[in-house]
């Protein structure tokens, strides 16, 4: 059974698909925490290291050659954007194994720059620093128990587990870090079963009775909720996103002052900012759906900079941000 599973898993075509799929999510992300790819074992880490590094170059040549059509903010946005891809670092981090260099060889595979790495760099710390460049590791076995990076966040997990080892793993981007709430686990080999199995063995109950994982198109909803009541704030103070994102040149700087100057107005009184549970734009990827809520990311993008002299108003822009801008960009990207 493991055979064949292995043999399923390990196929090249599909860990082509994965390593696209990474490349895609981990740079259109919009809380861009550190991340970890669980291989099933060493020689998949480092092909998928390979892969993915690969396709990441690839990603930032079509990037650059978009930049002819685009000006203003998404150019300004892109060029941010391919900055910090070239600036990321990623490593192999894989335990040390007798006859690895030649038994790696004969997969095809090069495991001494990797292992230089580990033995030479204090890759651990690299890690575990939030402003360190090396933001994404390959791992199969290490750090997935007992290792503390608050600010990973995303973990893509593509290796049968159960259990404590599964709970272990997802809790490796559960940590608060800022304003990260919650980690994002992508799961490329069906654990949820096994996750629902775990979860009843190992988790601690709220008394709500109510399971951690949601439906994605539950979720969606209640992000559209979150949405309706961050628009209505909105237009309550005289700003709608369209007059915004038709303008261009000085038409559109003067809109995008006069919507800043509306939402700034203090009014006796706290602010209150649209209701919203922040977790509901944590626990999904980017999907299908994201289109339908592009008419508002002039207003998401704009909030965070709202009301900067009160302190009120900072209470009020760090909830914004948490709680609609990162889902509005990494969704309409």
């Amino acid at each position: 059974m493991f055979s064949r599973q292995y043999h399923l898993i390990t196929r090249d075509d599909r860990l082509d698909k994965i390593a696209e799929d990474v490349v895609r999510h981990f740079a259109g992300r919009g809380y861009r925490g550190k991340a970890m790819y669980i291989a099933i074992d060493k020689a998949t880490a480092l092909r998928m290291h390979d892969k993915v590094r690969a396709r990441w170059h690839v990603e930032i040549e079509r990037l650059e050659k978009a930049l002819v059509s685009l000006s203003g903010e998404e150019r300004a946005a892109q060029e941010a954007k391919i900055a910090w891809m070239k600036a990321t670092d990623m490593a192999v981090i894989v335990s040390a194994g007798q006859n690895e260099k030649d038994d790696m060889a004969a997969k095809g595979l090069d495991i001494v720059p990797h292992r230089r790495r580990m033995n030479t760099e204090d890759m651990e710390a690299k890690f575990k620093d939030p402003d360190d460049p090396f933001r994404l590791v390959f791992l199969c076995a290490m750090w997935l128990t007992g290792f503390d990076a608050p600010s990973c966040s995303t973990i893509y997990l593509d290796k049968p587990m159960k259990n404590h080892t599964l709970m272990q793993t997802i809790a490796r981007a559960n940590r608060v870090c800022g304003d990260k709430e919650a980690g994002l686990t992508v799961d490329y080999v069906g654990v949820f079963r096994n996750l629902q199995r775990a979860l009843a063995i190992y988790a601690r109950g709220t008394g709500s009775g109510e399971m951690p994982i949601k439906d994605k198109a539950a979720l969606l909803t209640e992000f559209k909720k979150a949405l309706d009541a961050l628009l209505a704030f909105a237009e309550a103070q005289g700003v709608t996103p369209a007059p915004i994102t038709q303008a261009t040149g000085l038409a559109r700087l003067k809109a995008l002052a006069d919507a800043t100057d509306a939402l700034l107005f203090e009014r006796q009184g706290e602010i209150t900012p649209p209701c919203g549970e922040p977790s509901v734009v944590r626990r999904k990827k980017p999907s299908s759906t994201a289109p339908a809520f592009s008419h508002l990311s002039i207003i998401l993008r704009m909030t965070p900079s709202v009301t900067r002299w009160s302190r009120n108003a900072r209470r009020w822009e760090c909830e914004i941000e948490s709680k609609y801008l990162r889902m509005s960009i990494s969704s309409t990207q």
